[in-house]
This record gives C-alpha cells, sequence and structure tokens, in this order.
C-alpha cells in the first residue's frame, strides 16, 4: 500500500501493458455450417476490453459464407479498439488461409500499422495436430497450413529483433512437442490443446484485464481459467496448456 498524506492510503498501482492481438481465423465449415467464427468476433467485441492498452486485429477468410454477411469471396481485416468494429482492409479476391504467404503478409501488416510494447498470436480455426496442421480453407480445396509453413511465416513476419509475448491455438489437438519446436523461437508462450476443443473454442473474455498481465504466463493462466469454467459442467475431457518455450 502507498500511505498518502493525512495518513490515506490506496493500492499500489499496476503496470500497464499495451497489446496488439492478432487473431489469424480461418472460417472453414466452422463457420458455413455453424457461425462459430462470427460468434467469437462477437465475443472478443463483447468482453469490454480497454481499448486504451488493447486492441484486437483479425484476418477473417476461408469460409464459403459468413454469418456477419462478410463477403466470402474477400478476406477482411477487421479492428477492434478505440473505434470499435471496423474492417481495415480486403483483397479483391479471397486469399489462401492456409498459404505462409497470407500469414506473413498479416504479421507483417499488424507489426507495422499496429506497433505495441507487445504482439500476440492467435491461429483460430481447424486442428489436426502436428502431422495435419491446421485448417481447411473452403475456398482453396480445403488446403491446411503446415507446421513448416507456420514457422516459415513466424520467421519472414515478425521483425528482427521483435518476439511474440505468446502464440495460441484455438483449434484442436495442437499441444505437442513438435508444434513448441516450431514455434519456440517466435514467442516467449504457447497455449495450446492436446485434445479436442467444443466448437465453441475458447472464452474470450480474457481479453479484459489483458494491460495488468505481467507477461504471456499470467495472461495463459487466465485463458485457462476462462476455458475451464466453460467446459466445468461438460462429461468429455478437456485440456488446454500454457507453456513456456524457453
Amino acid at each position: 500500500m502507498l500511505l498518502l498524506p493525512g495518513g490515506a492510503a490506496r493500492a499500489e498501482e499496476k503496470e500497464m501493458h499495451s497489446t496488439t492481438v492478432m487473431v489469424y481465423l480461418c472460417g472453414s465449415d466452422l463457420e458455413s455450417r455453424f457461425g462459430a467464427a462470427t460468434d467469437d468476433i462477437r465475443e472478443m467485441a463483447a468482453s469490454r476490453f480497454d481499448s486504451r492498452y488493447t486492441t484486437v486485429l483479425i484476418m477473417a477468410g476461408g469460409a464459403r459464407a459468413w454469418k456477419s454477411g462478410q463477403d466470402a469471396k474477400k478476406t477482411a481485416i477487421i479492428e477492434l479498439g478505440a473505434h470499435g468494429m471496423r474492417k481495415v482492409q480486403s483483397s479483391e479476391e479471397p486469399m489462401n488461409m492456409a498459404d505462409a504467404a497470407t500469414l506473413k503478409a498479416f504479421l507483417e501488416y499488424g507489426y507495422a500499422q499496429y506497433p505495441t510494447e507487445r504482439h500476440a498470436l492467435i491461429l483460430w480455426g481447424h486442428g489436426g495436430g502436428p502431422e495435419e496442421g491446421l485448417f481447411a480453407d473452403e475456398l482453396h480445396r480445403e488446403d491446411s497450413l503446415t507446421l513448416d509453413e507456420i514457422r516459415t511465416a513466424l520467421s519472414e513476419g515478425i521483425p528482427a529483433g521483435e518476439k511474440l509475448e505468446w502464440i495460441g491455438f484455438d483449434a484442436c489437438l495442437m499441444a505437442s512437442d513438435e508444434t513448441a519446436r516450431a514455434v519456440e523461437d517466435y514467442a516467449d508462450f504457447l497455449i495450446a490443446s492436446q485434445e479436442r476443443e467444443d466448437i465453441s473454442g475458447w472464452n474470450y473474455s480474457f481479453l479484459k484485464g489483458l494491460e495488468e498481465d505481467a507477461d504471456g504466463g499470467e495472461t495463459g493462466q487466465r485463458i485457462i481459467e476462462a476455458y475451464a469454467a466453460d467446459t466445468a459442467e461438460e462429461q468429455e475431457e478437456k485440456t488446454l496448456e500454457c507453456i513456456r518455450l524457453r
């Protein structure tokens, strides 16, 4: 506690951290059939995070149709932040979300246009483990993004001398030694599940309070707690873990 003149006391203020959370979101049939991507984007927007310190930047594509009304023939970058929800960029034709070049371009855009103290990356979509990789882009023959492609995108898309505070996989089966080795040079923490995830995926309420987390480990703990609270009454076993990569 800090003692003020006259004996009054106030709690010591926490150090605040600014973060750009980049969400690379391949909708696939999770969106075209169930609207799961749109639901999660709305959940992010509804989390009431502090836009003075946190910006959420989403690249959305890879689905034949969108519950939100997004044009499936274009890949959009959406900003959630001080200006509310707004589209800041849109491609003329659908980009392959399972191509390392697309992920690289998104990382470059996020770092260049949204310079903050910290950057984090969430890869959202289908997960098939280290052998099958991520995604099933409906507009590009169900193409998948391999761990090698993820490593290439990270190495070429993150500026020299920079590192992600944390990288998360809101996807099934991506917590593995192979995944950790693929991303260990480009992030301090990995957040992922060994098991299958519910279609609803993570609980994005964790975005509120992000500015007070000392590091990606604290953020990972809160992501896990929110996820566990969501799945507490389910019978099927659920896992989510936060790994310090160094």
